[in-house]
């Protein structure tokens, strides 16, 4: 049961019914005993390094990664991802590569949530199922456009590109299966930009790739 588009469309319905980017605190104030978990976005409390230039790219001071920029506008399976950053000749150099999870989540700007040291538990090698209550509650993001990046992406203001609707891929494998064997991943994880949300996805996505940059 991947997150499709569909899914995604219900989500970002679900998230405005529920009152995302306005005072909705109080469900899960009831949960955690008030404090303050609602799916706002944090962008005013966005304490993030700004990113500079680097061949080919951005670089994530905090990282040492730099990321590939503008990112990759063809929609291909997550597969023929992995070997067209593997196979990227971007800014003299060729070590691009598709990033992990948990890399890819080291972009996200303004959606504590969802950010690396955020509640939501997908992770390299390891990922909550969807019907689990870490999904429901963590991993699905914040309200749409909200973010500190152009045109409310939450991403890194000086990152270029459209992110509405739009997910990217990881190398990391999502399964289904309530205990995963990591060589039969069926698909990969993603993150979708506009919502800052974590998910698996079968179908043809979109690539920032990356590589380590000299410090």
């Amino acid at each position: 049961m991947y997150m499709t588009q569909y899914s995604w469309s219900l989500l970002i319905v679900t998230l405005f019914v529920a009152g995302c980017g306005s005072d909705n605190s109080s469900k899960n104030d009831e949960q955690d005993g008030g404090s303050d978990t609602d799916t706002d976005s944090d962008t005013e409390t966005d304490t993030h390094e700004p990113m500079t230039v680097c061949q080919g790219g951005l670089l994530d001071p905090e990282t040492g990664l730099c990321w590939q920029d503008p990112f990759s506008e063809t929609l291909m399976p997550w597969q023929d991802l992995i070997s067209y950053c593997e196979n990227l000749e971007l800014g003299g150099f060729t070590d691009w590569y598709l990033p992990n999870i948990d890399e890819l989540r080291t972009l996200i700007r303004g959606c504590s949530f969802t950010e690396p040291d955020g509640e939501c538990g997908a992770q390299e090698g390891f990922q909550p199922l969807y019907w689990e209550e870490e999904w429901e509650t963590f991993c699905l993001g914040c309200a749409s456009l909200q973010g500190p990046g152009e045109n409310g992406c939450y991403w890194d203001v000086g990152l270029g590109g459209a992110c509405e609707g739009k997910m990217f891929f990881a190398s990391s494998g999502y399964t289904d299966e309530p205990t995963p064997n990591p060589d039969e991943w069926e698909a990969g994880m993603v993150v979708r930009f506009d919502l800052a949300g974590v998910a698996g996805e079968g179908s043809s996505r979109y690539a920032r790739c990356v590589r380590q940059a000299s410090m």
